[in-house]
């Protein structure tokens, strides 16, 4: 018998499909995902990181890289003068 969640062709996860594409749209690693939230009515995914940003991503949409900090939620180091 095969197992019905790996037949090949069929694309299991949907929403993880999305998550990726809105990581590289604005810049976050997978590793700085704090939770996330697959809506598929509206085919969209909202994302919050460890920097506390809380974004909604739809596919094709087009937005801006996030700030470093609000992905990874590590300040910069103070400059010694």
């Amino acid at each position: 018998m095969t197992d019905p969640k790996k037949e090949s062709g069929k694309k299991q996860d949907p929403g993880k499909e999305l998550l990726t594409e809105a990581c590289k749209a604005y810049g976050i690693e997978e590793k700085y995902i704090l939770g996330q939230t697959y809506y598929p009515d509206e085919k969209r995914v909202c994302i919050v990181t460890h920097g506390g940003a809380k974004v909604h991503f739809r596919h094709g949409a087009k937005v801006e890289e996030l700030d470093p900090v609000r992905v990874h939620g590590i300040p910069p180091e103070k400059k010694s003068k």
